[in-house]
């Protein structure tokens, strides 16, 4: 017999630890080649990973809710034959002493299937959804403290993330301990908090004060009693006795949902929002979409729909623009070279299992069937439940699509770090005024919201304005 060790395996550039999420099976269970064996989350995604052989579980290395390196045994399975045999491709190592064979299991190249099937607001027919809703919701545990040290400094690691030696020692001068450290959503790689998130709070604290103390916040012990924003609890419960545990259904928050939730009210606090609205017309590109639509299926094997004009339309203007496409460090403002184009997606066929946004890397170096190709990729990728963290990481600028459940337009929230949102309402077709007369033509209500720290009314709407400039003049050959 050989003993396979299932290693937690990596899933992405940036992932450096997952947590174990639900083990499928327990030790003495037999399992299959590719039957899954258990769902992990980082930060990005979730995602269901099978086993690399068949055989049957001998030991849980790893308990469920633990969170631990890329790369660390969490599992072993004893399976028939020989390792190589049963783990080919995996890579099969001896042990010493005597010890049994054991194959391992850790890199991006095996199949991982994520949960995150996704209702695809790009890439359908006319922002169609096609997707299943996920059948259960994963138990979540509240986040684990990070700890500090005998003299009052927080740990380089707590359990769960790393803190870098400027993160710890701003801490440290404002006085903020481990647990309230590890409640800070961060935006850096696999989650890490940021001097630029720490920051943020630092500077919002004094603005809560008051909206705490109405809350019925704690007093803080901080400098000054002022109040971090992760001393309010972004999911507060309610209030005991307020609703009759016969007549509701508790549904606890997955990974991504309680995550998404975290990252809005960061949002809240940290981006000081305007916003702008346009109207645009959008009949020359209802024409120019249905005289072409049936030359590109057959070139391109796919449907050509409305999407690739806007993300066309949204990458040019960024370009003529690219005041939308920085990030705030501080007193600084980083403006990004290369335009990454997140793309907003509801998760489950209701929209009500959360957000996750895939993004177009490069976007403006592609042409508008180029964005037409990424934008199906990423679309057939949550189909088939093939995304990875690398698909949903970097993104500079996003669009999101409320028109898809039949919205006239709607207000987004920005994406931390990011400074501004474009929101795409329904086309539909509307009694207008048109050069003099009252005529009936298809339009779309635009939305842009911004962060008024850095991107003021003018930059915003000349930005939304280029948008629909390009959105009435489409390009005749893509």
């Amino acid at each position: 017999m050989a003993v396979v060790e299932v290693k937690m395996p990596q899933m992405g550039e940036s992932i450096v630890e997952g947590k174990i999420i639900r083990w499928t099976k327990k030790p003495g269970d037999a399992i299959a080649r590719d039957e899954i064996l258990l769902e992990i989350a980082t930060d990005k995604v979730d995602s269901e990973i099978p086993s690399p052989v068949a055989g049957v579980l001998k030991e849980i290395v790893v308990a469920q809710d633990e969170t631990v390196d890329i790369g660390t045994v969490i599992a072993l399975i004893e399976s028939e034959g020989s390792a190589s045999a049963d783990a080919s491709g995996i890579g099969v190592s001896p042990m010493k002493h005597g010890q049994d064979a054991r194959a391992t299991i850790g890199s991006a190249d095996v199949s991982s299937a994520q949960k995150t099937a996704a209702a695809a607001h790009f890439g359908g027919d006319d922002f169609k959804s096609t997707a299943p809703k996920k059948s259960a919701v994963a138990t979540l545990e509240p986040p684990v403290a990070a700890k500090s040290g005998g003299n009052g400094e927080v740990v380089r690691h707590d359990g769960k993330r790393f803190y870098s030696p400027l993160v710890r020692r701003i801490a440290k001068d404002e006085g903020i301990g481990g647990e309230t450290l590890s409640r800070i959503p961060g935006s850096g790689a696999n989650g890490r908090v940021t001097k630029h998130d720490l920051l943020a709070y630092l500077e919002g604290r004094a603005a809560l004060a008051p909206a705490a103390k109405a809350a019925g916040a704690p007093a803080s012990t901080r400098t000054g009693g002022m109040v971090l924003p992760s001393e309010i609890d972004p999911l507060p419960a309610a209030a005991k006795g307020s609703y009759n545990p016969e007549r509701v259904d508790v549904l606890p928050m997955d990974n991504i949902r309680r995550r998404t939730a975290e990252h809005m009210v960061l949002s809240n606090i940290v981006s000081p929002r305007a916003a702008s609205f346009s109207e645009c017309d959008m009949e020359n590109v209802v024409q120019l979409r249905g005289r072409k639509r049936g030359e590109f299926q057959q070139r391109e094997g796919f449907k050509l729909t409305l999407n690739p004009f806007f993300l066309f339309a949204t990458v040019k203007a960024i370009r003529d623009y690219p005041g939308v496409n920085v990030i705030v460090d501080g007193a600084n403002v980083i403006r990004k070279k290369d335009i990454n184009l997140g793309i907003a997606v509801a998760l489950g066929a209701d929209g009500t299992d959360g957000l996750i946004v895939p993004v177009i890397k490069n976007a403006d170096s592609l042409s508008m069937t180029g964005l037409a190709r990424a934008a199906n990729e990423l679309a057939q990728k949550a189909r088939t439940k093939t995304l990875k963290p690398d698909d949903i990481s970097g993104g500079t600028f996003t669009v999101t699509n409320p028109g898809v459940f039949g919205n006239d337009f709607g207000l987004a929230i920005v994406t931390q770090p990011q400074v501004a949102i474009l929101g795409i309402g329904a086309v539909k077709q509307r009694v207008v005024a048109y050069q003099g007369m009252i005529a009936i033509r298809h339009t779309v209500m635009l939305s842009a919201t911004y962060d008024h720290r850095v991107v003021d009314g003018a930059l915003g709407g000349q930005f939304l304005s280029r948008v629909c400039h390009y959105l009435e003049n489409p390009p005749e050959d893509f």
